[in-house]
């Protein structure tokens, strides 16, 4: 993968570190599901970014979410083929199929080249380019042009599409073994003893899965985003500013809310409506709102603040775990 990606992308995977959220879903439901939790990309951003100090400077671009910033120039990641890439024709999908047709556009990077038995029932699977493909050679290329013997059957198929979508890292993507849809679009979050915000990301999801076709709905039509397009200005707004600036996305109000603050109301109406008290998690995502800050930005002030000998120790004491 180090090969395939570069180090100017795959060094990322290393040093950072998100929270990952599972939904369980069916196929009837992945197109909403899956456009509403892409749509959410700027939102995870803007209120859980928390990477903005990579190896004792301030992370790509000044960015809060330092490896978004970093990520953006893969097309394979974030928010599913946004404002700056040339192909902008399969989001929002429509069905799994459409899903399918988008991820196969992407470039085929690993596949598996031999599976070797290694101790009692554990095997190891070793990774290789596909072979006959240039650098950068898509998926439906690789199946239908380069390749095609490899996929006689419908099963040798889905195999080599299954190897090809592990590497694919949207905000939001299906996992077929799980049974779910995957929301990857926030960093971790801070843990402080006694208080909650670490629960952020899966209260998030978990919200937005209940109230998926009525978020989707709203960032979809409301004017105020601008569509498609409009939610990839806001992606990269918020993954550099943050809440601060235009990473709080679209200012203007409709009875009396924000856009992220309507979809903030819907997502705590899904959690309200599960009846387990769940809606408190969301409590110190209405405070970071209020102050216009996430605990990137409150990280890069501590930074900023603080001279340069004493800065590794300010650092490691605000960011410790406690349990």
């Amino acid at each position: 993968m180090f090969d395939a990606l570069g180090e100017e992308y795959w060094s990322w995977f290393a040093v950072t570190a998100s929270d990952q959220v599972h939904i369980d879903a069916c196929s009837e439901e992945l197109a909403v599901m899956l456009n509403g939790a892409n749509a959410m990309a700027p939102i995870f951003a803007a209120v859980c970014g928390n990477s903005p100090i990579t190896g004792g400077r301030r992370s790509p671009h000044g960015a809060i979410a330092g490896r978004d910033a970093a990520m953006v120039g893969l097309q394979r990641y974030g928010l599913p083929e946004r404002l700056g890439f040339e192909h902008q024709r399969h989001w929002p999908v429509t069905s799994m199929e459409d899903w399918v047709q988008s991820v196969s556009d992407l470039s085929y990077l690993l596949r598996p080249a031999q599976t070797m038995q290694t101790s009692g029932k554990s095997k190891s699977t070793e990774l290789s380019p596909p072979p006959g493909s240039p650098p950068n050679r898509s998926f439906r290329d690789f199946v239908t042009k380069t390749n095609p013997h490899l996929v006689a059957t419908e099963d040798d198929l889905w195999e080599e599409f299954k190897s090809h979508e592990r590497y694919v890292w949207h905000a939001a993507r299906p996992r077929w073994q799980q049974g779910t849809v995957e929301f990857r679009g926030a960093c971790q979050q801070p843990h402080v003893q006694g208080e909650v915000g670490h629960m952020i990301p899966s209260a998030l999801a978990l919200g937005a899965a209940e109230r998926a076709s009525q978020i989707w709905d709203l960032l979809s039509s409301d004017p105020r985003v601008g569509g498609w397009a409009g939610l990839g200005m806001w992606y990269h707004a918020a993954i550099v500013n943050g809440l601060g600036g235009t990473g709080y996305g679209p200012c203007e109000k409709t009875a009396g809310a924000t856009v992220i603050e309507q979809v903030l109301h819907l997502v705590e109406d899904g959690l309200r409506d599960r009846g387990l008290g769940e809606e408190v998690y969301l409590q110190p995502v209405w405070e970071r709102l209020q102050t216009r800050q996430n605990p990137g930005q409150v990280l890069r002030h501590l930074y900023e603040d603080t001279e340069r000998p004493h800065r590794a120790a300010a650092l490691l004491e605000h960011t410790q775990v406690t349990v």
